[in-house]
């Protein structure tokens, strides 16, 4: 219903904004209305996300996580539910930084009068994250092993995501999802990991170099998986969930209404 009256109310806004002559404020072509206003609206609410995921919210008591600061994580991975592998990777003195680092380089959102729905094409860009920490694992999978205890740095420069999305209110949620994922640079700094005795951090550090090629050699298939992964969980999720998605959507809507 929230969605119904928002479209709603936009599509009055246009009729209004068009009678009084506030051009200005919109533009109609054929089947779309680009209402400005939204825009400004959505740019709002990143930005409030962007400062309780810098600064925390106690009222929430959410943690700040730019930079997340973990001292010690452990994962049993038996506890994965994957035929063969077992083991485990333990992180200690993590610190990652950037998560919040976006700046939103497009935003246009225009709204569907017949069928009644939305369009949103947002592009954000990451211009530089790091991590840094201390990692031990211990991995088996079939006649695999993995081991190895170091240091490792991470680092990337210009990571950006292009974002077309269109919902509808015949069944609220994604009709089409559309997701364009480049990087410009990666870097990657890694300590022993032996793969059955021989150490091939040197290939694992050759590939991240390469990752901003690959990336956009493979631009087309990455993106598609990623956006059907992604409008799967969004269409699929059920209502009072507990994942991470459910989670920023409870903290937008407490503290960053849109």
């Amino acid at each position: 219903m929230k969605y119904f009256v928002l479209v709603v109310l936009a599509i009055a806004q246009c009729g209004f904004a068009y009678e009084k002559g506030f051009q200005s404020l919109l533009e109609i072509e054929n089947n779309e209305a680009t209402i400005y206003a939204f825009e400004n609206k959505i740019n709002q609410t990143l930005e409030c996300v962007k400062g309780i995921l810098l600064n925390g919210d106690e009222e929430l008591g959410f943690p700040s996580l730019d930079p997340l600061v973990v001292d010690a994580v452990e994962k049993d991975l038996t506890e994965l539910g994957i035929p063969s592998v077992s083991g485990h990777v333990s992180l200690k003195n993590l610190r990652v930084e950037g998560i919040a680092g976006w700046k939103t380089t497009h935003l246009k959102v225009t709204v569907t009068i017949i069928p009644m729905g939305a369009k949103v094409e947002i592009t954000l860009l990451f211009p530089k994250g790091s991590l840094v920490g201390d990692y031990d694992i211990d991995a088996h999978y079939a006649d695999t092993n993995v081991k190895g205890v170091g240091h490792v740095e991470a680092s990337h420069v210009d990571f950006q995501i292009a974002v077309k999305l269109q919902a509808t209110l015949k069944k609220i949620g994604l009709k089409t999802l559309t997701i364009v994922p480049s990087l410009k640079d990666a870097k990657l700094e890694l300590g022993e990991l032996l793969v059955n005795g021989e150490d091939k951090s040197g290939v694992i550090t050759d590939f991240v170099a390469k990752l901003p090629a690959v990336i956009k050699e493979k631009q087309k298939e990455i993106g598609e998986a990623l956006s059907k992964k992604i409008m799967d969980a969004i269409n699929n999720a059920p209502e009072g969930g507990s994942g991470a998605g459910s989670v920023i959507l409870d903290i937008i809507n407490k503290k960053c209404p849109f």
